[in-house]
């Protein structure tokens, strides 16, 4: 409804509220209670998260952008194209080494096959930034991320 009425802040601060982790007294009342409450399920939303992150990314700052990406990824919810996407904003502002720390954590917590576009846009990022001097890195990512692919197609067959 806020942004229906163009209340941009208001709507940041509302998803803000929203995605708030609940306090401990939370926890352990709906633990006591054995009855678990929308509350202490909200905050791991991934459509929640991914509309906050949107909103974040066009109203905020690169920060606020950053921590929120850092969430979804600290509560296990983020998707290949998620991290994908944090990795292209980061690499649009100049934290090459950052975007690069955000690819290897991603093709570390997905396999194949939904791991590969990421692979793909790593190796290349990798690749097209890189200095001759790490040329030998990227030819070992490289024979990494093959040696993944081959691995799921025997295991696969």
């Amino acid at each position: 409804m806020e942004i229906r009425h163009q209340n941009f802040k208001g709507a940041l601060e509302l998803l803000r509220r929203a995605t708030a982790e609940p306090s401990v007294e939370v926890k352990r009342r709906v633990a006591a209670d054995g009855d678990e409450l929308v509350l202490t399920k909200v905050h791991k939303s991934l459509r929640l998260l991914a509309f906050y992150v949107d909103l974040e990314e066009g109203l905020g700052n690169l920060e606020s952008t950053r921590a929120i990406y850092e969430r979804i990824l600290d509560v296990r919810i983020a998707t290949p194209q998620i991290i994908i996407n944090y990795a292209w904003l980061l690499q649009e502002q100049k934290y090459f080494e950052d975007a690069f720390k955000v690819y290897e954590r991603g093709v570390r917590i997905f396999k194949h096959p939904r791991v590969k576009d990421m692979w793909v846009t790593y190796l290349s990022k990798f690749v097209k930034r890189s200095s001759k001097a790490k040329l030998e890195l990227a030819r070992e990512l490289s024979e990494h991320a093959i040696e993944m692919e081959s691995c799921y197609r025997f295991c696969n067959a």
